[in-house]
């Protein structure tokens, strides 16, 4: 697989409600963990792996996205920015993204999420127009989870479960410029409106690894990233 003709699209536009509260005037993206924005964790996993061509795909406060990036240009040469001028949802903003690029295949990140996988043999494993990685948890707090089927195909999402063990969406895909034929115009959820139509066609595909992935879009979730961090990075 040649990473040259890979772009990263890093979705980092969300409203971040849930997090405001600890961080009013900050990005996701940008919230600091050790003293560190959160963006730059992530920035550096792709840097390991030589995925040069990167997009962050802003929304809310995107001024301060571009200044961080500006700051790292001769670092990440081929780092460019996509903003959503009214707020377009993961759905319209991934949308944008591609049909901005010249790209036709593409790693797709959620700006507030880390999983710490191989992402190169992510990408050469993928198939079809999208593929979810998912991680495979003990459902602690009963969470949501993911069904896949026999064939691996993602059969519902975001399903209520009391299983011990459960599949969660990491906040990880790879997906070709084909998608966007599945995002309407309006502003568009990638879970709410997107999923369930790729779903009813069967056009998701799934890898399923060990790993935790850690969410900072909560108090809580932040908390436990910032533990985390703490000892293994």
């Amino acid at each position: 697989m040649n990473l040259d003709n890979i772009e990263v699209i890093i979705l980092a536009g969300g409203q971040g409600q849930r997090i405001k509260p600890v961080h009013p005037d900050l990005p996701k993206c940008l919230i600091p963990i050790n003293e560190v924005p959160f963006l730059s964790y992530l920035l550096s996993h792709l840097k390991k792996i030589k995925l040069s061509h990167i997009c962050i795909a802003t929304g809310v406060m995107s001024e301060q996205v571009s200044d961080y990036a500006l700051k790292h240009k001769d670092e990440f040469p081929h780092l460019r920015m996509s903003r959503e001028e009214t707020p377009l949802g993961t759905g319209g903003a991934l949308k944008k993204a591609i049909k901005s690029s010249r790209f036709k295949n593409f790693l797709v990140l959620n700006g507030d999420t880390y999983f710490n996988i191989n992402l190169e043999e992510f990408l050469a494993s993928s198939e079809g127009p999208f593929t979810m990685a998912l991680s495979l948890m003990k459902n602690i707090e009963r969470f949501s989870t993911v069904e896949i089927d026999t064939e691996n195909k993602v059969s519902s999402f975001n399903q209520e479960s009391k299983k011990d063990v459960i599949l969660q969406n990491a906040g990880t895909y790879s997906c070709s410029s084909d998608i966007i034929k599945y995002i309407g115009d309006s502003k568009v959820s990638l879970e709410d409106d997107v999923f369930p139509k790729l779903i009813e066609n069967k056009l998701i595909s799934s890898q399923v690894f060990g790993t935790p992935f850690y969410d900072i879009g909560t108090p809580e979730g932040l908390t436990s990233t910032i533990e985390v961090f703490n000892k293994q990075l």
